[in-house]
């Protein structure tokens, strides 16, 4: 199998974000650009250039119905994965099979280069409870990182240390189990807090987000890397709530990619 470039990995997330948008037009599916790839789109009109990844967000109810139906439906080169796969993640990636992508993980999950689809969901305006809820998604997210990530040459040695000790013991845990339980977690706030004007993503390594409803009661179109993706008419307000004085380009030091992977293609 032959590596690819940064170049042509990027090319290939571009393509399946074309995917999702013509598959979720075609299905009557609201999706937005989220999080980095919102904020590269706003800052750089395209990838931050340190970025590797691209995701999109989805109310769970849109977010269920792309799952559903992408998996239903005969797609030969994009495939949707999510824990129930076993893919050791609380949310949902779509992946080109025609890429190879390889990761530091104990689950082997094979699948290629992806876009990350992140589910939201009502929770309760009120910050101790939505506090209370984001600990217990916290403690079980704690024991899969634990679990599944493995030593990586460049990390702190320390962590390497911890990591290698964690693996041993967490190694009894399922993975499957606890990503089922951190996903009954988040779709249990839903039930009781439709009419909340708070939208969060409980899965969050930042914290549990406090998103107002009224932020994604539209769409604009957004460009990205030459081509226009769907982007919450209060993206200034996603943005400051995520990240603060977004527009604002963090230390040379931490313009850095947080993943770790290598692709290839397919033979």
């Amino acid at each position: 199998m032959k590596e690819m470039t940064s170049a042509e990995q990027r090319e290939v997330m571009l393509e399946i974000l074309e995917h999702i948008d013509q598959f979720c037009k075609a299905n009557d599916i609201t999706y937005f650009l989220g999080f980095g790839t919102l904020l590269g789109a706003v800052r750089h009109k395209g990838f931050i250039p340190w970025d590797d990844d691209v995701d999109v967000i989805m109310d769970r109810k849109n977010y269920d119905k792309f799952v559903s139906l992408h998996q239903q439906g005969d797609e030969s080169r994009y495939k949707v994965f999510t824990y129930k796969e076993g893919c050791p993640i609380a949310f949902a990636k779509i992946c080109d099979e025609k890429t190879l992508k390889e990761e530091k993980t104990s689950t082997k999950c094979v699948k290629g280069i992806d876009v990350d689809v992140f589910p939201f969901d009502h929770a309760p305006d009120d910050d101790a409870e939505r506090n209370k809820i984001f600990k217990k998604v916290s403690r079980y997210q704690f024991f899969i990182t634990s679990k599944e990530l493995r030593y990586r040459k460049g990390r702190a040695f320390l962590k390497n240390l911890y990591l290698f000790f964690a693996h041993i013991v967490f190694k009894s845990l399922s993975t499957i189990k606890l990503l089922k339980k951190i996903d009954d977690l988040c779709r249990a706030t839903n039930a009781a807090n439709l009419n909340s004007h708070t939208i969060s993503n409980l899965r969050s390594y930042l914290g549990p987000n406090r998103f107002d409803k009224e932020i994604f009661d539209e769409a604009v179109p957004m460009e990205f890397e030459g081509r226009y993706f769907p982007a919450p008419k209060g993206y200034d307000a996603f943005l400051k709530e995520e990240y603060g004085d977004y527009m604002q380009l963090p230390p040379i030091e931490k313009q850095v990619t947080h993943h770790s992977f290598k692709s290839y293609w397919r033979d």
